[in-house]
């Protein structure tokens, strides 16, 4: 999972260096490009696609010759592609599809055609085009626009509703919100590989009410899993990220949705985890499998994709209920404000779509766990619940902690550490992990709404609406002390609970100052 974060890490721009590249601009809505002179490895074009659209795009690639001998078809073989990338307005790589150039390719009329949907996301700037070998020529590309304008494959989520006897079955979305048998939930997952009972126990102690863990979606021990999960009162996210390339994939998914049915175990599977940080390279097997667990009578519950960048979100927003990005700030970046920015940009994706929701990835790892050398930083108390915070106010509607089982480790050389250190870590998740289950209740309040602060720092805060009583949730995500000022003039304000020096309630306003990492969660009338 944090794979992608480290390779985000590298500062090389993947395949950007040495291509000598043309700028073109493609014309919508079917456009055919390339190429005066066949391209070759050496060489890309650049062109110019609307953003926010799905296309469908062929390629055609022929055998190069040199000294007038034609390569045989055995030098096909090999890690050679045709790609198409898109980039933004810095020339930052966004994201790409890569098609390894193979025999199986259909051969028409003496050239190999490879064909893809291609997303172009909103903040997409322009496109590279081009092929990986040296011995074959790109020489057409045809780009034809989808009459869809979002995400990369339609939406079919209404065409499997499924024909439940009541409103109290299963699990679904409705405007944003997570319902179980008909009753609003706010997820509290922990992601984790490993988990017997002790674990699971420790688990929900802390306030968790949900667990994802790797090792038991392809393992035959699954059954068991979910038994220990329901005798601790704990939701599943079943992890079916191993899923997405396999061939026999119904008939293993037949067999286990019917098994834990059969073993009345579906009541405690929250959802269907399919996309651990795969890139929209994969939306094909992602549509293919989302589609199926949707269409199958035995499920009634929702599908969750995660993934490494936001820039990506849009290609994926058909194949999906719940999108969450992973980031991990925390020992690796000098503040924690790129969690609201970036999860404001991916509620702002699902809004207005009352099928769809969002989760926030809260970070409790130590980095030194992953990188050699890297300085130790394990995530505080005060930062874990900021992390939350930052994330319920740009909108997320649950949580998901990583990973349980990174905190028994102490650097890259992962050996079990002291079980008292364990117990350590642990406790600043469980006393962070314990707030915010306790302030739950708020965050499922129905009506809601972001405001900004009217000081130089604009950090947005949210309001959430009771019958009598509103509560106003703010965080800070500067290593630095901030003093704040939210105008509000939707009448008169008074605190519910005791007044704290650091606040200072007005007729129509607060000021308030924050501690850096700080946060308030304050009742008002």
């Amino acid at each position: 999972m944090v794979c992608g974060v480290i390779y985000r890490l590298i500062s090389v721009v993947l395949l950007v260096i040495s291509f000598s590249v043309f700028s073109r601009t493609v014309n919508e809505t079917r456009t055919i490009i390339c190429c005066t002179t066949p391209l070759s490895h050496e060489k890309a074009i650049r062109v110019n696609i609307t953003p926010g659209y799905s296309y469908d795009v062929t390629m055609y690639y022929s055998e190069n010759t040199v000294d007038n001998e034609l390569f045989g078809s055995s030098s096909i073989k090999g890690m050679q592609q045709v790609y198409i990338e898109n980039y933004n307005s810095s020339s930052e790589y966004i994201d790409g599809i890569y098609k390894e150039i193979g025999l199986n390719d259909v051969f028409v009329k003496g050239q190999w055609v490879v064909s893809f949907v291609l997303f172009v996301p909103s903040d997409s700037n322009f496109q590279k085009v081009g092929i990986k070998s040296n011995k074959m020529n790109l020489k057409k590309v045809i780009i034809v626009r989808k009459k869809s304008n979002n995400s990369m494959h339609e939406d079919i989520s209404s065409k499997y509703k499924k024909s439940i006897h009541s409103v109290d079955e299963g699990v679904s979305i409705a405007n944003g919100y997570v319902n179980v048998a008909g009753v609003k939930l706010f997820p509290l997952g922990i992601f984790t590989t490993f988990a017997n009972e002790r674990d699971l126990k420790v688990i929900k102690t802390a306030g968790f009410n949900t667990v994802l863990s790797y090792n038991y979606g392809s393992g035959d021990d699954y059954l068991d899993f979910l038994r220990l999960a329901q005798k601790n009162k704990l939701y599943v996210i079943y992890s079916l990220k191993d899923f997405y390339k396999n061939s026999r994939i119904k008939e293993k998914l037949i067999n286990r949705f019917n098994k834990i049915k059969s073993d009345k175990l579906e009541g405690n599977v929250l959802g269907w985890y399919i996309n651990d940080e795969l890139s929209q390279q994969w939306g094909e097997e992602l549509s293919i499998l989302y589609q199926y667990i949707k269409s199958s009578s035995a499920t009634t519950n929702i599908v969750l994709q995660l993934l490494d960048k936001v820039s990506s979100a849009e290609a994926f927003l058909n194949s999906t209920d719940v999108l969450s990005v992973d980031l991990y700030p925390i020992g690796m970046d000098k503040n924690l404000s790129s969690l609201s920015s970036v999860n404001q940009k991916l509620n702002k994706l699902v809004e207005g779509r009352p099928n769809k929701s969002s989760f926030g990835v809260v970070q409790i790892m130590d980095w030194a766990v992953y990188k050699n050398g890297q300085k130790s930083h394990l995530p505080s108390r005060l930062e874990i619940v900021n992390q939350a915070y930052q994330e319920i106010i740009a909108g997320s509607k649950g949580l998901l902690f990583y990973s349980y089982h990174d905190l028994f480790f102490d650097d890259v050389r992962r050996v079990n550490s002291d079980i008292n250190n364990f117990k350590k870590k642990w406790k600043a998740v469980s006393d962070a992990v314990q707030e915010i289950s306790d302030n739950s209740h708020v965050f499922l309040l129905g009506k809601n709404e972001v405001i900004i602060s009217s000081d130089r720092f604009k950090l947005p805060a949210r309001v959430f609406y009771d019958t009598d009583k509103k509560y106003f949730l703010v965080a800070n995500p500067f290593n630095e002390n901030v003093s704040l000022i939210f105008d509000l003039k939707l009448g008169r304000y008074k605190e519910c609970e005791k007044k704290s020096n650091d606040i200072v309630v007005n007729e129509d306003s607060f000021n308030i100052v924050l501690v850096p990492y700080g946060y308030k969660l304050l009742c008002l009338m």
